[in-house]
Formats: C-alpha cells, sequence, structure tokens
C-alpha cells in the first residue's frame, strides 16, 4: 500500500492531480507542437520532386 496518510482517498486524489496536470500540459502545448511541426513540414512541400 501506498503511504495514504490516513486519507482513504489520497491515491484516488494523487491519480486525479497527474491527470489534471497532463490535460492541462495537452491543452497549452497543443498549438505549440502544432507550429513545430508546421514548420518541419514547411521545407518539405517546397522541394522540387
Amino acid at each position: 500500500m501506498l503511504a495514504p496518510q490516513h486519507d482513504p482517498f489520497d491515491t484516488q486524489k494523487d491519480m486525479f492531480m497527474a491527470w489534471l496536470g497532463a490535460m492541462t500540459a495537452q491543452l497549452l502545448l497543443a498549438g505549440w507542437h502544432d507550429r513545430q511541426l508546421a514548420r518541419l513540414a514547411a521545407p518539405a512541400a517546397r522541394r522540387p520532386s
């Protein structure tokens, strides 16, 4: 058993906070990631075939 610290829902709270952090990171970083991918794809589109 992980250290529940006298709270029967401590593990569930920890997992919820981990999920919340992951979702927040997805929302905050998704636009930046898309711009990075577009910048990588742009030179490939300009290459002659």
